[in-house]
């Protein structure tokens, strides 16, 4: 009978879901219908206005700095990405559809509201949004006030006068006749002419010249107080091991590289000539490419140009930036004020109280120290087992405890620092969600270390279930009065 009522009541479950299922199918097709009816918003001549926000885009960054990731990547997790800082930016709940039938309903203007997923928020198109997207779609100037063809304004001809620019609107008879200076002129243009004292001037044709001088030498050159540099040409290339009468083993080729060597183009090929070996410098015979060579050498001298490189003598102490000098830097640090020394390997983490009184420290060598920071003496240590990634201390200056994450744990552990009222309130609430019994077997589980830390760390408790399967709570510390010594054990 059991058993029948349990699939009754399943079978009534999936057909409530089946029912919700449709309903909320059916919501949002009457959204979309509503949305469809909607009348978009009326643009005035006002709203159309061009203005500066259409040139500025100040305001149009991402919110959300998760980067330039695909949503796609993160649409079966709750959250969108993460920020600057490492946290995970949570996802803005969307409505439904349901809501968006109820939207569509009410606003009369929510067909013109776009959802932004990477930011999270709905934005309302205004009129100035809408036109200008019309218009971009049309393929016209995206700003209806723009006149890209306006009218030809002439700068000379606009404004009709009345009046001539200048007193002279027509040239006077004085001036179709010539005046006494300039007859004058003339006329003794014409005397220089007659006397042969004012000619043409001649160009002269470019005479024949020698290149070369008797002693070989640059004509040309004689007057100069300094002949041109001379530039020398470059050395052949030394020949390597190849070349020798009798080179190594490695340097001969096989018949199979011969017949390779043979095939390629010339000007392909590694080696200008096979490698061959004799036993004597005497049995060496005739270089028979020497003619060769000797041509192809005289063809590179006298068809490769030739340059002097001019070498920059750049000091390497001006290409290094001019750092300023230290002592304008101050004030800053000179001197060591106090050293805490006691860790064996790196420091990852450290954290102050609110006081600034107290320090706590954790790193790899798998212990958490309580500091003073005005002095630098060690207070107290706690083994954990693990290597320490964090440490925060709670930033209520009434609770004097430290939360520590090792490995997959995270111990709440009292410094043993609080007086009086703060010791009560600290120890009330970390022990708070355990039984006398539960905190009683944690304290005589944990080992207590040295100091006034480690008897404050024998009434922690590590997170996880109690025996009884109730949810683990915080441990409880400063034991046997703590370092302030009005702590509870």
């Amino acid at each position: 009978a059991a058993a029948g009522a349990g699939a009754g009541a399943g079978a009534g479950g999936d057909e409530v879901d089946a029912a919700r299922a449709a309903i909320a199918k059916e919501a949002e097709r009457e959204a979309r219908r509503a949305t469809r009816l909607a009348p978009a918003p009326e643009a005035s001549a006002d709203m159309l206005a061009m203005h500066m926000d259409d040139l500025e885009s100040d305001d149009e960054g991402a919110k959300n700095t998760i980067g330039n990731v695909p949503l796609e990547w993160y649409k079966e997790h709750d959250h969108i990405g993460y920020d600057l800082s490492g946290q995970p930016v949570a996802r803005a709940k969307g409505a439904d559809g349901i809501d968006r039938y109820l939207q569509a309903a009410d606003d009369p203007h929510y067909k013109w509201t776009i959802v932004d997923e990477r930011n999270g928020e709905e934005i309302r198109l205004t009129a100035r949004d809408i036109e200008l997207a019309k218009r971009v779609r049309a393929g016209l100037f995206p700003h209806p006030e723009f006149n890209a063809y306006p009218e030809y304004n002439d700068y000379f001809t606009r404004h009709k006068q009345i009046h001539p620019v200048s007193d002279y609107v027509t040239e006077p008879k004085r001036r179709f006749q010539p005046s006494k200076w300039e007859k004058m002129k003339v006329v003794k243009i014409m005397r220089a002419i007659k006397e042969g004292r004012l000619q043409k001037p001649k160009k002269d044709d470019d005479a024949p010249y020698l290149m070369w001088g008797e002693d070989g030498n640059a004509i040309g050159y004689e007057t100069r107080k300094h002949a041109p540099p001379v530039i020398r040409a470059p050395k052949p290339k030394p020949p390597g091991h190849a070349a020798s009468y009798n080179p190594p083993e490695e340097y001969l080729f096989t018949e199979e590289e011969r017949k390779q060597w043979e095939e390629m183009d010339p000007e392909d090929r590694p080696l200008d000539f096979v490698p061959q070996k004799y036993k004597t410098l005497r049995a060496v015979p005739a270089y028979d490419n020497f003619v060769r060579d000797r041509f192809d050498r005289c063809l590179d001298l006298y068809l490769a140009p030739r340059a002097v490189r001019k070498r920059l003598n750049v000091d390497p102490e001006s290409l290094l930036p001019k750092l300023p000098d230290p002592s304008e830097l101050r004030p800053f640090p000179t001197t060591e004020a106090v050293s805490f020394e006691g860790h064996t390997g790196r420091v990852r983490t450290m954290a102050v109280d609110p006081s600034g009184q107290w320090l706590v420290t954790g790193g790899d060598d798998r212990t958490v120290r309580l500091w003073e920071v005005e002095t630098g003496r060690e207070l107290g240590r706690i083994d954990v087992g693990t290597t320490v990634f964090e440490v925060k201390w709670n930033p209520n200056p009434a609770l004097h405890c430290v939360a520590v994450a090792t490995g997959d744990r995270v111990l709440l552990v009292s410094t043993g620092t609080a007086i009086g009222d703060q010791a009560e309130e600290t120890f009330a609430v970390l022990s708070g969600a355990r039984t006398e019994a539960a905190i009683a077997a944690a304290a005589a589980a944990m080992p207590v270390a040295e100091g006034v830390f480690g008897a404050a760390a024998a009434g922690k408790v590590i997170g996880g279930k109690d025996a009884d399967g109730a949810g683990a709570g915080a441990g409880a510390g400063a034991a046997a009065g703590g370092a302030g010594g009005g702590g509870k054990g």
